[in-house]
Formats: C-alpha cells, structure tokens, sequence
C-alpha cells in the first residue's frame, strides 16, 4: 500500500484526558468538490484515512511507540501508556475523536479549534477493519467529516 501521509489522531476520553498520537505510514485522501474514489464517494469537506496495521505509532507526548488497542479495550485499560485507538465521536472510548494531517500537538484546543486552524483536520465518522488480502494490504479505512 502506498502510504506517504503522516497524520496525528486525538482521542478525548472520558476523564477529560487528552491523547494524541503520531502515525507515520498511512495515506489520507481528503474530498475536493464531490470527488469520487474506488472506495466510495468522497464529498466535499469529507476524507478517507488508510491505516496499514504496520504502520508506525508514536506517543505525541513522549515519543513512546504505540500499540492499536480496539476502542472498547482502550476504555477499560487502566493505563493507557503504549496504546492507541481511534473510533467515532462517542462510542466506546472515544467521548471525541478526530484526526489531523500532519504532527499537531495541540492538546488544550478542541475540535472546532483545530479545524479553524488547520485545513486537513476530521471528525471520524466511521472505522472499518480490511483484515483480508496480502499482509501488506490489511489496514482500517477511516471515515472523517
């Protein structure tokens, strides 16, 4: 898979705690005027975010790498150190998560802030697992608004 993109992804959990973490590897196509690519249609204000299982995740913070951890497990660690997740907005773990182009470190500013800042920033809407295929093709196809 060719994955060229470096993006952070924010998870605000429910304690109020902010996370962020770094993925080097993964290839984000951002919708242009109703673009439409081969996996979907792709609006306007709208991305498609690939993450290779293989990709490289590192602690925003710290520098520390990380582990995928599923949304549900996330939220019953009692340590979150080492681990990394990513789901829609209130869902499992996630009271809000959000992804942006790029290594932003801007842990005391929301959503709406970063997006006014930053051109490539997304919500997640959805998260599909492609576990099939060549091991270098599995990956989770993020859907962001």
């Amino acid at each position: 898979m060719f994955a060229p993109n470096a993006v952070t992804v924010y998870n605000v959990c429910p304690d109020g705690t902010v996370r962020m973490t770094f993925l080097d590897g993964v290839f984000l196509e951002t919708g242009q005027e109703g673009s439409v690519s081969k996996n979907g249609v792709v609006r306007d204000g709208n991305a498609l975010l690939f993450i290779p299982f293989d990709c490289v995740a590192v602690d925003a913070a710290g520098g520390q790498v990380q582990q995928f951890c599923p949304p549900g497990d996330f939220d019953r660690l009692d340590n979150r150190n080492g681990f990394w997740t990513v789901g829609p907005k209130n869902t499992r773990s996630c009271v809000d998560c959000f992804f942006v182009r790029g290594k932003v470190v801007a842990p005391d500013l929301s959503f709406a802030e970063i997006h006014d800042r930053f051109q490539d920033a997304f919500r997640v809407s959805s998260v599909f697992t492609r576990d099939f295929g060549s091991r270098n093709m599995r990956h989770w196809q993020i859907g962001g608004k």
